[in-house]
Parts: C-alpha cells; structure tokens; sequence
C-alpha cells in the first residue's frame, strides 16, 4: 500500500515545486505582460495543475 502512495507523493511535490516556480516567474513578469496574456497564462498553468 505504502509503495503505491510514495511515487504520487513525489509526483504531487514535483508539481508543486514545478507551479510554486512557474507562478513566481510570472509575478516577477507580470508588469511587463499584457493583461490578457496574463490570464491565458494563469488559465494554462491552473489546467496544466488539475490535470496533472
């Protein structure tokens, strides 16, 4: 049972690292991006988590 849990640990940390990085670039970014860019890319990134 435990072996089945620990690869989806490690998966869902990797995820998280993957956005926590992804959403800083963004915000260090976000003056110099377009509104509606900024949402396609908040859009993308908030799919690219959920389905993943």
């Amino acid at each position: 049972m435990s072996r089945e849990i620990l690869p989806n640990v490690e998966l869902m940390r990797k995820c998280t690292i993957i956005t926590s990085i992804s959403v800083i670039l963004a915000l260090c970014s976000a003056p110099f991006v377009k509104p509606k860019s900024w949402y396609l890319f908040l859009e993308t990134v908030h799919y690219t988590a959920g389905t993943s």
